[in-house]
């Protein structure tokens, strides 16, 4: 192996070794939000939807006027499943009525 590659591999598994070991829920309590907002008609089978993600995610209503036709959705999960949610989210938007209202990191407390 020539210096170059050498010194190529070893930047590799410089990066390799920071993404697993430090960006995980483990080491730093980070934790990945979105706030949807959707139709109160829809918001059912989006529940039901992240419910059979088992462990992918939790999420919560945020509170609501009474007779309000829409849901806010809070939808947490680790840092390191950012991606995963994302890539796991995106084929709804070709069902259901989904508005981004809030993307944030935050410290789990």
């Amino acid at each position: 192996m020539n210096n170059l590659s050498q010194r190529y591999n070893f930047k590799y598994l410089e990066l390799v070794h920071l993404s697993t070991n430090q960006l995980t829920y483990h080491n730093n309590k980070l934790l990945y939000q979105l706030v949807l907002r959707t139709p109160k008609s829809d918001s059912t089978f989006l529940y039901f939807t992240l419910e059979a993600s088992e462990g992918l995610c939790f999420y919560s209503t945020l509170d609501f006027e009474a007779g309000s036709q829409t849901r806010d959705i809070i939808i947490s999960t680790p840092i390191e499943h950012k991606q995963t949610l994302t890539n796991f989210l995106s084929p709804l938007k070709d069902s259901l009525s989904i508005q981004l209202i809030k993307e944030q990191t935050i410290l789990d407390q």
